[in-house]
């Protein structure tokens, strides 16, 4: 008789035990599957050990449950390999997310959702010998495996892995890599699922891109980190690699202060040096580029008399207003027409707010009414295939001017154009957020890229980022504003010199989301002082309000722990105070 230690592929919330024990009469390796019970379910199990019940007759007798046996054992063999096993844990830890959920989003889907067939095939498949030591690629968004695809060679064979394949193909492709057949496996960071028998290489591709890591559903990992992991585990050599070659921008820079615009009578979006400019675009047929950081006609309406922003019901956002004459919840998609007075006073001077990509065309279309263009955002292309399809009319020149947010900003799909303007990047910079700095320089270097000539607007031509523009020009601009960027994070203990995990709770009671946020930051300092933590090893921030407050009616409160702790298991015990009812996210994407 043997007691298997297991790990169940469900949720289980910490702090409660990840990894439970079930009697066996039959043996099971390491990386062996079960099937096991959990209360009144049914789910399969990942063995990580396996030890004769003598050993344990201690523990047995003292423990205050009883342990059940395994329903089956599906798998004797090792089918999980021991690297796989191992960056299951190591992501559960340092994410501090359940092991079996990690555990499912590294296995293919068919393990969360076993049939019978399934079951079948596992139980008789056959690890065989490893022939070929496989090449792991990693890109953080779908379009750009094409894109590689394309330029090297070595991917027109590969096998593609992502979140859009079939659960079928994902598991045909799973007993592929684990019998060593195939060499090059090419994907996003659903290829963490995929367990090769014999890795020679992993390369992250923009490993600094946001896209790596999941940030719309448990577990927040990211495929950078988790690469970087496995590689150590196999011994397999680690690449860091970008999509295409960089070289330096030449491009003919013009900041423009929109606040003389303004002395000059000119109240346009556009300032008068992008108007001629845009105007000469139009004339010789040459295309242009306008980013603008909002989708939608303008970001709200105001009331000029007593200053009422119309915000969502919902939400503590402004509603936007778009060119069907609707206002539109961005965020709960709530929806309304505007209102004639002021829901505040009743006045009637209602006037719109902001800057969005409609507005951007409708005004362009105002003085040079013969202009073909086209808008890229998320109302316009919410799929990857419509925003391909844009991006390949624009390349074949059906239009003359792109103007987007974000979406456009795709490396390696903008050609070269004559003309990018920044409309206004001013929000961005207001923004409490300590990578701002970093993604406003990114959007200049790659509009910079793609185009000869580049102007931006800006009521802040003063602040560092522009100055540094000014003084060394784009060529030089991004590296030396990162270097300065880096000693002011480590002045203030931010990444790299410090790790941020950030707390969030929502409650529609938006005073026990305050009192549950209070709660738990008392509950982490008496946690930190009875494990003696040192000061400087961390810091904690707040709580306060979400930067959005309220979504969905739900009031939202952050705690914010900067952390140089690097043990796991002594910064975990700070986290165990965290409730199951909190998103805890290691490394966030954003602050917000």
């Amino acid at each position: 008789m043997r007691i298997l230690s297991i790990i169940p592929l469900t949720k289980i919330p910490l702090p409660a035990p990840q990894v439970l024990d079930y009697f066996s009469s039959k043996d099971a390796a390491p990386g062996g599957v079960a099937q096991i019970s959990l209360g009144s379910r049914k789910l399969l199990g990942i063995v990580i050990a396996s030890t004769p019940v003598g050993e344990k007759k201690q523990a047995i007798k003292k423990s205050s449950f009883r342990l059940k046996s395994v329903e089956k054992i599906i798998s004797h063999a090792a089918l999980i390999p021991k690297a796989h096993l191992k960056l299951i844990i190591w992501a559960s830890q340092y994410y501090y997310s359940p092991l079996g959920l990690v555990a499912k989003a590294l296995l293919p889907r068919y393990f969360a959702k076993p049939t019978k067939q399934f079951l079948l095939e596992l139980s008789q498949f056959n690890l065989g010998f490893a022939k070929i030591k496989t090449r792991l690629s990693i890109v953080p968004e779908l379009y750009k495996i094409g894109l590689l695809q394309n330029r090297n060679p070595e991917f027109k064979h590969a096998t593609i892995v992502h979140g859009g394949i079939s659960s079928r193909q994902e598991w045909a492709i799973w007993k592929a890599a684990r019998q060593g057949q195939l060499q090059d496996i090419l994907g996003t960071r659903s290829v963490l699922a995929i367990a090769p028998a014999s890795l020679a290489r992993i390369a992250v591709y923009d490993a600094e891109s946001p896209y790596h890591k999941s940030f719309d559903q448990q577990p927040y990992i990211n495929a950078k980190n988790m690469a970087l992991k496995l590689a150590e585990f196999t011994e397999a050599k680690t690449i860091y690699r970008t999509t295409f070659p960089m070289q330096e921008p030449c491009v003919n820079l013009d900041i423009v202060d929109m606040r003389e615009e303004i002395k000059n009578g000119n109240y346009s979006i556009f300032s008068k040096a992008l108007q001629m400019k845009l105007t000469a675009i139009i004339t010789n047929n040459k295309q242009a580029i306008l980013f603008i950081n909002r989708k939608g006609l303008a970001s709200g309406l105001v009331c000029r008399d007593c200053g009422n922003i119309i915000k969502c019901p919902n939400c503590d956002v402004p509603l936007v207003f778009h060119d069907s004459r609707i206002l539109l919840c961005h965020h709960c998609a709530v929806k309304q027409n505007p209102p004639s007075v002021c829901p505040g006073c009743q006045s009637y001077k209602i006037k719109f707010i902001g800057t969005g990509t409609e507005r951007v065309r409708n005004e362009l279309l105002k003085f040079l009414p013969g202009a073909l263009s086209k808008r890229l955002d998320l109302d316009t292309a919410l799929k990857w295939e419509r925003q391909k399809e844009i991006f390949a009319d624009f390349c074949s020149k059906k239009f003359n001017v792109l103007i987007g947010t974000q979406l456009l900003l795709k490396e390696g799909l903008l050609p070269k154009v004559d003309l990018a303007a920044i409309i206004t990047v001013d929000p961005l910079l207001s923004l409490p957020d300590f990578r701002m700095g970093e993604q406003v320089a990114k959007i200049i270097d790659m509009l910079a890229r793609s185009a000869k000539n580049l102007i931006i607007q800006t009521y802040k031509p003063d602040i560092d980022i522009f100055k540094c523009l000014r003084e060394y020009g784009i060529g030089q601009f991004y590296n030396l504003w990162m270097t300065q960027e880096l000693e002011d994070r480590r002045a203030l203990f931010f990444p790299p010199f410090s790790q941020i995990i950030k707390l969030v709770y929502a409650h529609k009671d938006p005073l026990r989301a305050e009192r549950e946020a209070k709660v738990l930051k008392n509950k982490i300092q008496i946690q930190a002082a009875n494990y003696q933590l040192p000061i400087t090893n961390y810091q904690l921030l707040g709580p306060f309000p979400a930067f959005i407050s309220r979504v969905k009616s739900r009031y939202i409160w952050q705690i914010m722990i900067k952390s140089s702790i690097e043990d796991l298991r002594l910064r975990n015990k700070l986290l165990s105070m965290v409730p199951s009812d909190w998103k805890v996210d290691v490394d966030p994407v954003e602050m917000l």
